[in-house]
């Protein structure tokens, strides 16, 4: 077999190495819970499964350690584009979150999350999980399969490069973070906003009234009564989201593979 022999060997490296990378930066799939054995598994498994996808069985072979590193790297580097793209997605649902737990008054109420490793504000943690479980419940994890073997289909095995359409489209999924953030607490920010304006009317109505007392029971009730209201909508607004991450990792490639 082509794989047993060294070329082929040498292209089961590189295409290790470039899922390898996806896997530590693709998002659910680079946490701290899944456990170190079940991503190596899982390593191994697409690995195979996909090499024959690769258009390059036979690379040429490395002149020396030096080349065999910078192949390597360039391999790397273009699964860890397609991770970070597809992160764009969640950081944009997490950026959302923080920005309204602050509007809340939520931003010093916060748990360790051990997707991230590190605390995040409850709010942040439970739009984390609902987009999780849509991603899931929509398969859109089989967009990640088809990214990996789209990417050893269009890109082939040491063709990677970095031309300037990549970086077009880097910036268009970093804008599109922010436009999803904006998106999902702008509305309910307004919300807020009224109820604060609502409180310093009351203010200047009732002097008696400590407003600073009354003032974070009642956003934090408001709040949490917006957000159930909105989740019907956001739910359907997320799952464009999540179905938009299949498409978006597709022009990731096309961009590297006609530079």
């Amino acid at each position: 077999m082509l794989v047993l022999s060294l070329p082929g060997l040498f292209a089961f490296l590189l295409v290790l190495v470039r899922l390898g990378a996806l896997l530590l930066t693709f998002p659910l799939l680079n946490a701290r819970v899944v456990p170190a054995h079940l991503k190596l598994v899982l390593l191994v498994a697409l690995s195979l499964g996909l090499f024959p996808a690769a258009r390059v069985t036979s690379p040429p072979l490395p002149h020396g350690v030096v080349h065999l590193a910078l192949l390597l790297l360039g391999e790397m580097l273009l699964g860890m584009v397609l991770g970070f793209a597809a992160q764009f997605v969640f950081a944009g649902v997490q950026l959302g979150a923080e920005l309204l737990s602050q509007h809340m008054g939520l931003s010093l109420a916060t748990v360790f999350d051990p997707q991230e490793g590190h605390s995040n504000a409850v709010l942040t943690n439970f739009f984390y999980l609902v987009v999780a479980l849509l991603f899931f419940s929509l398969n859109a994890h089989l967009w990640f399969v088809r990214a990996v073997a789209e990417s050893l289909h269009a890109v082939p095995l040491l063709e990677a490069k970095a031309p300037p359409a990549l970086l077009g489209e880097v910036l268009r999924l970093g804008a599109g973070m922010f436009v999803s953030a904006l998106r999902l607490v702008a509305p309910l920010s307004g919300i807020l906003l009224l109820t604060t304006v609502a409180l310093g009317i009351m203010a200047r109505l009732v002097p008696q009234m400590n407003v600073f007392i009354l003032a974070f029971p009642i956003n934090l009730a408001v709040g949490l009564l917006a957000v159930s209201l909105a989740l019907p909508f956001l739910r359907g607004y997320w799952q464009q989201l999540v179905l938009q991450l299949g498409r978006d990792l597709l022009r990731v490639l096309h961009a590297v593979a006609t530079g």
